[in-house]
């Protein structure tokens, strides 16, 4: 390998690893989980909308109570809306 070729190769690891940041893995889990469970992406993001400060908390590692009940209680209201 040429020394000349280190600081690119740095510098696209560097963006490569920055790609990532932006996207928040919480909602794209969700997203993903949802709309493979046959769900429209609208009706997902209307039940994301409603639980994700329950989410973030689980996704933080933190107990959550109650998430099954919430999510329940928001599915039936998206899907009435």
């Amino acid at each position: 390998m040429n020394a000349n070729h280190l600081p690119r190769l740095v510098v696209v690891g560097l963006l490569i690893a920055l790609a990532g940041c932006g996207r928040d893995e919480v909602k794209v889990e969700f997203m993903e989980g949802c709309v493979r469970g046959g769900a429209s992406k609208s009706i997902c993001k209307c039940i994301f909308g409603k639980i994700e400060p329950d989410l973030r908390q689980m996704h933080a590692g933190e107990q959550v109570e109650g998430l099954g009940q919430h999510m329940v209680q928001a599915t039936a209201i998206c899907l009435r809306d």
